[in-house]
């Protein structure tokens, strides 16, 4: 093999070595969606269910595809919100009580 073929060949070598090595660091920073307050959910899970919990609640409760949640409060309580698409193509919010796992308006 030539000198510019082999320099080519360790190039590409090298490069496909450094995006399979930031590959996994890269796809794991971007998994983890931001925690909009960091306190917040951890007083949440203390006062009942977690925000995982609420999240299945709702998917089974609704047979639609989550697209968001996080906490809220409702009246003063702790709550979860819930973005949901519907099976028949609409979005909605459903808030789940963060101490109960009651569906406050489904």
């Amino acid at each position: 093999m030539n000198r510019p073929k082999r320099l080519a060949a360790l190039w590409w070598t090298s490069l496909l070595v450094a995006a399979l090595a930031a590959g996994p660091a890269a796809a794991a920073t971007a998994a983890a969606p931001p925690d909009p307050a960091p306190g917040a959910r951890y007083e949440l899970a203390a006062a009942g269910i977690s925000l995982q919990q609420a999240v299945r609640k709702v998917r089974r409760a609704t047979g639609g595809r989550v697209l968001s949640a996080g906490p809220a409060e409702v009246d003063g309580r702790p709550a979860y919100r819930v973005k949901v698409l519907m099976p028949g193509g609409r979005v909605r919010v459903v808030l789940v009580d963060a101490r109960s796992g009651a569906l406050l308006n489904y």
